[in-house]
């Protein structure tokens, strides 16, 4: 999924007309404030899905990556990726019928029958196939990029990158012309 901010076109403008004559100047202030935006965005999107989602900072913070613009590209961008997370990754409590697992704030149910279990990739929310003890299913639920592509979340990260763009970039011309 890609997420492009086109609002920030007139910015970039008024930067190189104020800037006219000094183009790394320019090209610097746009890296710098890119950087720093995708910052901003990230942060605010990582706040949304966990106002949305019932998930840990850590778990969710740990499948971001951010690339930040340099000298060859001004483009930063951040990249939520991964497998689908594991139920036992989310708000869960044993019940006597099975396991109530919460993904989203406010929602959730029981699994029927589900049980906790240790297996080679690690400890997991389980339930049986069939009535006999093996084969077993690991439940999951959504991956990182799911959370992330929920249209609230985009809306938030689009607008708080691109008003943070907006501020950096003009605090960043501003810094060069003082100079």
């Amino acid at each position: 999924m890609l997420i492009v901010v086109n609002e920030i076109e007139n910015e970039i403008d008024t930067a190189r007309r104020k800037l006219a004559g000094m183009p790394r100047e320019t090209n610097l202030a746009i890296i710098r404030a890119s950087n720093r935006a995708i910052q901003q965005a990230k942060t605010a999107g990582s706040k949304k899905v966990r106002g949305t989602y019932n998930i840990q900072k850590s778990n969710l913070d740990s499948r971001i990556n951010i690339i930040k613009s340099n000298g060859s590209s001004a483009m930063a961008r951040f990249i939520a990726k991964g497998r689908p997370l594991k139920d036992i990754n989310f708000k869960n409590t044993y019940r006597k019928k099975g396991i109530f697992v919460q993904v989203k704030k406010g929602q959730g149910g029981v699994i029927n029958g589900a049980f906790y279990a240790v297996v080679n990739s690690g400890v997991g929310i389980f339930t049986r196939k069939t009535r006999k003890r093996f084969p077993i299913e690991m439940k999951y639920g959504p991956s990182v990029a799911q959370m992330f592509g929920n249209p609230d979340v985009i809306e938030e990260v689009t607008d708080v990158g691109s008003k943070a763009f907006e501020i950096r970039l003009h605090h960043e011309v501003e810094r060069i012309l003082e100079r």
